[in-house]
């Protein structure tokens, strides 16, 4: 359904989210501090994308 969709997307979002962070933050001495905020825009603009493409999908179904 599609509130099993979005709510999938919130947390696996989220948890990704705070991974990468917590990944992250364990080896801030390998990164720079530029390089740890270019990782980790990189990661919120992936899992914005995987959101936008799976709510999309969900909508299809229920339009369908």
């Amino acid at each position: 359904t599609y509130m099993e969709a979005i709510l999938g997307v919130g947390i696996g979002g989220t948890s990704l989210w705070f991974l990468t962070t917590y990944v992250m933050s364990h080896f801030r001495k390998l990164f720079g501090k530029e390089k740890l905020i270019k990782i980790i825009k990189i990661a919120n603009v992936t899992i914005f994308i995987l959101a936008l493409v799976i709510i999309f999908f969900a909508i299809k179904k229920i339009i369908n």
